[in-house]
């Protein structure tokens, strides 16, 4: 029988073998190698040679510096330079639905001069 591939049994069955450590290590051992290989939870990963990584501890983290003083004048600054290429569509589809408003208005009223001969 050989590892990863599939393989037949005396009586004909055909069962996969998906990998060796499937064969060769029970569960806690298996549980216990993939830990040291993969780490202990999601960023602690395994550590593959010629990659190097960096990350700050979040005690270290200031995670709203400069908020007040840069952070709002430069969603307001943003918001100045986006006005000219968002303003025209909606004053255009402001003016277009008071348009069409008062056009409704208008032809919802009776027109006085088909009842100038009603008694």
């Amino acid at each position: 029988m050989s590892i990863g591939r599939a393989a037949v049994g005396k009586t004909g069955e055909r069962r996969a073998v998906n990998c060796a450590l499937d064969l060769q290590f029970s569960s806690k051992a298996r549980a216990d190698f993939l830990k040291k290989k993969m780490g202990l939870h999601f960023g602690n990963l395994y550590k593959l040679r010629g990659i190097v990584t960096y990350r700050l501890s979040p005690y270290e983290q200031r995670a709203f510096a400069g908020l007040l003083k840069n952070g709002i004048p430069n969603v307001f600054r943003r918001t100045m330079d986006q006005l000219p290429y968002v303003a025209p569509p909606f004053v255009l589809a402001y003016l277009i639905y008071d348009w069409a408003e008062r056009v409704h208005e208008k032809s919802m009223r009776k027109n006085p001069a088909d009842f100038a001969n009603d008694k």
